[in-house]
Protein backbone atom coordinates (compact mmCIF):
# COMPACT_ATOMS: atom_id res chain seq x y z
CA UNK A 1 0.00 0.00 0.00
CA UNK A 2 1.42 3.26 -0.93
CA UNK A 3 0.85 6.16 1.46
CA UNK A 4 0.80 9.67 0.57
CA UNK A 5 1.10 12.75 2.54
CA UNK A 6 0.81 16.57 2.17
CA UNK A 7 4.26 18.06 4.37
CA UNK A 8 4.43 21.71 4.52
CA UNK A 9 6.19 21.99 8.18
CA UNK A 10 10.07 20.14 7.87
CA UNK A 11 9.05 18.04 10.42
CA UNK A 12 5.82 16.20 8.97
CA UNK A 13 8.34 15.46 5.47
CA UNK A 14 10.63 14.07 7.96
CA UNK A 15 8.12 11.98 9.77
CA UNK A 16 6.68 11.26 5.93
CA UNK A 17 10.09 9.51 5.63
CA UNK A 18 10.32 7.53 8.77
CA UNK A 19 7.09 5.79 8.40
CA UNK A 20 7.53 5.00 4.99
CA UNK A 21 5.70 7.15 2.57
CA UNK A 22 6.03 6.87 -0.85
CA UNK A 23 4.20 10.41 -1.85
CA UNK A 24 4.99 13.55 -0.21
CA UNK A 25 3.38 16.75 -1.68
CA UNK A 26 4.44 20.03 -1.23
CA UNK A 27 7.62 20.49 1.49
CA UNK A 28 7.08 23.25 1.48
CA UNK A 29 9.68 24.65 4.52
CA UNK A 30 11.92 21.36 4.63
CA UNK A 31 15.01 22.17 6.25
CA UNK A 32 18.69 20.91 5.23
CA UNK A 33 17.87 17.96 7.45
CA UNK A 34 15.08 16.91 5.33
CA UNK A 35 16.27 17.59 2.28
CA UNK A 36 19.01 15.32 2.85
CA UNK A 37 17.14 12.65 3.84
CA UNK A 38 14.85 13.11 0.79
CA UNK A 39 17.65 12.63 -1.32
CA UNK A 40 19.08 9.25 0.49
CA UNK A 41 15.46 7.92 -0.43
CA UNK A 42 15.27 9.29 -3.80
CA UNK A 43 14.87 6.27 -5.30
CA UNK A 44 12.24 5.13 -2.96
CA UNK A 45 9.63 8.09 -2.98
CA UNK A 46 8.12 10.97 -5.70
CA UNK A 47 7.76 14.60 -4.16
CA UNK A 48 5.22 16.98 -5.40
CA UNK A 49 6.09 20.21 -4.61
CA UNK A 50 4.06 22.96 -5.02
CA UNK A 51 5.77 26.07 -6.35
CA UNK A 52 3.85 29.47 -4.91
CA UNK A 53 1.75 28.00 -2.99
CA UNK A 54 2.44 30.81 0.13
CA UNK A 55 2.07 33.26 -2.44
CA UNK A 56 -0.72 32.04 -3.29
CA UNK A 57 -1.72 31.72 0.24
CA UNK A 58 -0.69 35.38 0.99
CA UNK A 59 -2.50 36.82 -2.53
CA UNK A 60 -5.73 35.05 -1.36
CA UNK A 61 -9.16 37.23 -0.39
CA UNK A 62 -9.67 36.74 2.73
CA UNK A 63 -6.74 35.04 3.54
CA UNK A 64 -7.25 31.35 4.53
CA UNK A 65 -8.10 29.86 8.08
CA UNK A 66 -8.92 33.58 8.88
CA UNK A 67 -12.61 34.41 10.35
CA UNK A 68 -13.21 37.89 8.78
CA UNK A 69 -15.72 39.99 11.58
CA UNK A 70 -17.85 42.30 9.37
Amino acid sequence: MWLTGHAHAAEAVKMGLRHGFRVLYHCTYADAEAIDLLEAKKDEIFVAPTIGIVQATLDATPPPHLICAT
